[in-house]
């Protein structure tokens, strides 16, 4: 059984959408740090994986973080409307990376075992408008997404994939996922 360790919706369908079956359980929390991006969302997803309440031998655990990398410095969830402007500004005419790391646990009666991956995507945004930003804030849609925005909405008019997958930007790279699965299937890991 794959234990989702995750409150956000977009993983939920987007596992959903490839066929892997889940059920979902509350993530750990998230710790503070500091880092570069890549590492402050590996530490995240491994800290929710770990903190997930299952103890069920031979689970599975599964918990992401996605960051919003602009220039070295994370862009994270945005505390407010105007923390989500400034955000949208700062990522106006500019190209931005996407971290997603997975962490997959799985859970033995002496040890856990664990699979890391980090999936990163390239993204630029057009030149926005005031105007622009307001109308796409009035929409709500910025509301717990890293970087203020979700490339699967409304944002997709303005921001444009430039390298990478799809689901790393929106919150879980599926590919590596599913090849760990299936590969350590067959292994006998899983």
């Amino acid at each position: 059984m794959l234990y989702l360790a995750s409150t956000s919706p977009r993983r939920r369908s987007l596992l959903e959408s490839v066929g892997i079956p889940f059920t979902t359980v509350e993530p750990g929390e998230e710790p503070r740090g500091s880092g570069t991006p890549v590492e402050l969302a590996r530490l995240r997803a491994r800290a929710k994986a770990r903190g997930a309440q299952i103890t069920e031998p031979g689970a599975l655990v599964l918990a992401v973080d996605t960051v919003v990398d602009l220039d070295g410095c994370e862009l994270g969830k945005p505390r407010d409307r105007a923390d989500a402007a400034a955000m949208l500004r700062a990522l106006s005419g500019r190209e931005h990376q996407v971290h997603s790391a997975s962490c997959v646990r799985r859970l033995a009666r002496d040890e856990a075992v664990e699979w890391l991956d980090v999936s990163t995507a390239r993204v630029s945004c057009s030149e926005l408008s005031e105007d622009q930003i307001e109308s796409y804030l009035a929409l709500g849609e910025w509301v717990g997404k890293a970087g203020a925005y979700g490339i699967q909405g409304e944002a997709g008019r303005f921001m444009r994939l430039r390298c990478g997958e799809i689901d790393t930007v929106i919150g879980l790279a599926i590919s590596p996922l599913r090849a760990l699965l299936s590969h350590n299937s067959e292994a006998g890991w899983l």
